[in-house]
């Protein structure tokens, strides 16, 4: 009996001690609850810079950069695949990254840049001078103007580049050091063949090397290797936006101090929105002179950069009559083209000048061109408004005639005057400037025909020569003379990409204010050596042969109106004077060398005080705990 009430008793000692656990339990649970209800610190938000750039969406929209259509877009290229380094306007010096420091060698006519050391792309493998051998051997397969002025790139070491110039000149700074640096692990297969073939004696011209053009031109990486601090996160693109996410591998990375660059896609009329609700920090976009005006009275800052750069009528010589000079004189003095390169803006906002009719801003003409000829060279009515009495004489003196049945000048063959202008639809300010010449042309009595294309078909269209006039060419934002010079080339049929112009500027061309010329050798000699007054001679050559023959008729210098939204995400943009924005918005962009450098910063937002404690409920809870534990023990021990 004794034993087996010790027996009971143990074993009631043991639910006890169960029951007492299923308590804890329970009370641990509601503490648990308790612990819930209190508040937690937020996650920190991402710093975001918003932009805007139109782009195709996959398959279209591809990787491969050295191809049009590709997804590393624009401006911000820089940021993924850097460039050795950027070009500061207003003092003529460099922000160096890939490389630290460059020379040139004249008696041994090489151009030798050190790379920085340390750097690592984006699949965590060392960027070395083999990246930079094979970028420009991948650039003499895409026939980069480079190569028309050297003859090998080779390493030295690992960290060093040699360039050998076949041809001295003093551009090789900017040619090599402002290219985007590529990846030898994306592109080396094709750079290795180019490199062999060469060793071959094979040139550009050899179908060994056009085959290989076209295997590089349809190749499609499938992923997007970078140094810079910034990588294209492909899977999340959308016909809305397109991020680029922080790549934690790029050196410049914490000196960037942004999470991500979220670039909202389209032309001017998509993008628009997004600037008047604030949504974007930056954009380049054509804006209308009223919406201009319009950001400007929402506060929005706009910035008119000098996009130093000019265009203006273009025409297809292959069509006839516009491959007669004294039609192409008297269509340049039937506009009123300074009138029609002020559409784009607000009066506020004047555009450049481009008085002496030349692929060069009148700065760089005055800088260039020997003062003698530039004297000579004709302006074509741009002060005047247009000469219509001089163009009218001009057209008489071929034999053209406006015909009495329908108004319109004819050639002596019964050939009309009526053209077609194509212009990029989605380009709103080209879009005016084109509307306003198109127009002119026709109250003077040559039919022009308007006819818009998206702007992603406009560049095949104009290689393939579908077009009578447009607004194309003139001058380049490089701050050398030669690439206003290139245009001209790379845009004839001597180039190789098509009729383009329906020109061949190797071959010679009769001028009477310069004698015969031939475009693509004075065009090598604007860049030749290092001897300023003998590039200026070259140079002042082809502007007088240039203004004369009228391969186009300059129409705007741009200065575009580009919104800046100050202190909504992005703070420290700097004030109208600052030399930093004497950079041109495209080529050395200004926005890119303050993202780079860590002057534009993400707004740092006042962090909220914490809410004050629910003291009340929590002494509610705490009691309530302690009734049910109490409950569970008494309830318990009644058991």
């Amino acid at each position: 009996m004794r034993g087996d009430a010790l027996k009971k008793k143990m074993m009631g000692k043991k639910l006890l001690d169960k029951k007492h656990i299923s308590a804890v339990l329970i009370s641990i649970l509601a503490l648990s609850s308790l612990l819930a209800l209190m508040p937690t610190a937020a996650q920190e938000e991402k710093k975001i810079f918003r932009g805007a750039w139109p782009y195709s969406m996959p398959p279209t929209g591809h990787l491969n950069s050295y191809v049009s259509g590709h997804l590393v877009v624009g401006i911000y290229q820089a940021l993924m695949e850097m460039p050795l380094a950027m070009y500061f306007y207003a003092n003529n010096s460099w922000l160096p990254l890939l490389a630290t420091s460059w020379s040139v060698n004249v008696p041994a006519a090489t151009f030798t840049v050190n790379l920085r050391q340390g750097v690592k792309w984006s699949d965590g493998t060392t960027f070395t001078a083999k990246d930079v051998v094979s970028t420009f051997y991948m650039g003499y397969l895409f026939k980069w103007a480079i190569w028309m002025y050297i003859d090998s790139v080779r390493a030295v070491d690992d960290y060093t580049v040699a360039f050998h110039m076949s041809k001295l000149t003093n551009l090789c700074e900017r040619f090599i050091i402002r290219e985007y640096m590529r990846a030898y692990n994306t592109y080396g297969n094709f750079s290795d063949q180019v490199q062999t073939l060469r060793a071959q004696g094979k040139t550009s011209a050899d179908p060994e090397m056009k085959t290989l053009y076209t295997q590089a031109t349809n190749y499609r990486p499938t992923k997007l290797i970078v140094t810079g601090p910034f990588t294209i996160d492909v899977p999340s693109i959308t016909e809305a936006e397109m991020v680029l996410v922080k790549n934690p591998n790029s050196y410049i990375a914490s000196r960037v101090l942004f999470d991500e660059i979220r670039l909202y896609q389209g032309e001017t009329a998509q993008i628009t929105p997004f600037v008047l609700a604030k949504e974007v920090d930056y954009a380049t976009h054509g804006f209308p002179a009223a919406t201009i005006s319009q950001f400007r009275e929402l506060g929005i800052r706009v910035i008119p950069a000098d996009c130093h750069s000019s265009s203006g009528i273009t025409f297809n010589f292959a069509k006839y009559p516009l491959n007669v000079k004294e039609v192409r004189q008297a269509i340049a003095l039937a506009v009123d083209r300074k009138l029609a390169g002020s559409m784009p803006a607000p009066a506020w906002l004047p555009q450049g000048d481009l008085n002496y009719s030349i692929p060069m801003y009148n700065l760089f003409a005055e800088r260039w061109v020997e003062p003698d000829a530039l004297a000579k060279l004709d302006h074509y009515g741009w002060e005047t408004g247009g000469n219509r009495t001089r163009a009218r004489l001009l057209l008489l003196s071929i034999g053209a005639y406006i015909d009495p049945a329908d108004g319109i000048w004819t050639m002596p063959n019964g050939t009309k005057l009526d053209f077609e202008w194509v212009s990029q639809g989605e380009y709103v300010d080209v879009m005016a400037i084109s509307e306003s010449c198109v127009d002119q042309l026709n109250d003077f009595g040559i039919k022009v025909t308007l006819r818009p294309i998206t702007f992603t078909a406009y560049l095949a269209n104009f290689r393939e020569g579908k077009w009578d006039l447009t607004l194309g060419l003139g001058g380049s934002s490089h701050p050398h003379p030669y690439y206003s010079l290139y245009n001209l080339y790379y845009y004839s049929a001597t180039f190789g990409a098509g009729p383009s112009i329906g020109v061949n500027t190797s071959e010679i061309w009769y001028t009477e204010a310069a004698g015969p010329v031939n475009f693509t050798d004075l065009m090598v000699k604007s860049a030749e050596g290092f001897d300023i007054e003998a590039q200026k001679e070259a140079i002042t050559k082809y502007m007088l042969a240039y203004n004369e023959l009228v391969f186009h008729a300059p129409v705007w210098h741009r200065f575009s109106g580009n919104p800046a939204l100050e202190d909504v995400r992005v703070t420290g943009w700097p004030p109208p004077q600052d030399p930093v924005l004497k950079n041109d918005p495209y080529q050395d962009s200004f926005v890119i060398v303050m993202l780079l450098t860590g002057i534009l910063k993400p707004v740092v937002k006042e962090a909220p005080p914490p809410p004050r404690p629910p003291y009340e409920l929590y002494a509610g809870a705490a009691a309530i705990v302690v009734i049910v534990i109490v409950a569970a023990i008494y309830v318990l021990r009644k058991r």
